[in-house]
């Protein structure tokens, strides 16, 4: 599991509260690959989320969440809100339901410089290939699963004469963002 690990600033919700939405996540997230639970009040509040990979099997998003929380629960304990993203699901918390703040970050280009023959046609399909996607998560998927659902995966080739010349994308929109929010 790749683990991408973001926190800040020190902790005001209670850590009790906390620690129990972590707990009730994994189970949560399951049915539909995506759960958002609060609890408390005023500013003793938590929020967490769960997002697992639109294409994992129930039995995996399990495992894979109850994985993350485990290591979560040891790590940020003074954190106000932690966002952390592993190979096939993503959780956050904090002391705000306000997500748009924190969510953005965890986006990364991939690739080693040194191997990419042409970078600037690299770039060039990197960005349409993702705009095709982010656009197809976006729109919610509506054919689709309610597990698929904003999720999208592509690939494109950057270089026809290069063997490593395809990249491959996946975008993945929380459920509780409207289309707009998700682009």
């Amino acid at each position: 599991m790749a683990d991408v690990v973001h926190h800040h600033q020190a902790q005001r919700v209670p850590r009790q509260y906390i620690m129990a939405l972590l707990d009730a996540l994994p189970h949560a997230v399951v049915p539909m690959g995506f759960a958002s639970l609060s609890r408390g009040a005023g500013r003793d509040r938590a929020f967490v989320r769960g997002l697992c990979r639109g294409d994992s099997a129930q039995s995996m998003c399990l495992v894979d969440l109850q994985d993350a929380v485990r290591k979560l629960s040891g790590m940020c304990a003074s954190s106000r809100s932690v966002e952390a993203c592993y190979d096939k699901c993503y959780i956050s918390y904090a002391d705000t339901n306000d997500q748009s703040i924190y969510e953005g970050r965890i986006g990364q280009i991939i690739y080693d410089a040194g191997k990419v023959v042409d970078p600037i046609s690299y770039d060039r399909a990197y960005y349409a290939l993702m705009s095709r996607l982010v656009a197809r998560a976006a729109s919610g998927g509506r054919n689709r699963s309610a597990r698929m659902s904003m999720f999208a995966m592509g690939e494109a080739v950057y270089s026809r004469d290069d063997p490593t010349g395809t990249m491959y994308g996946l975008v993945q929109c929380m459920r509780d963002c409207s289309d707009a929010e998700s682009q």
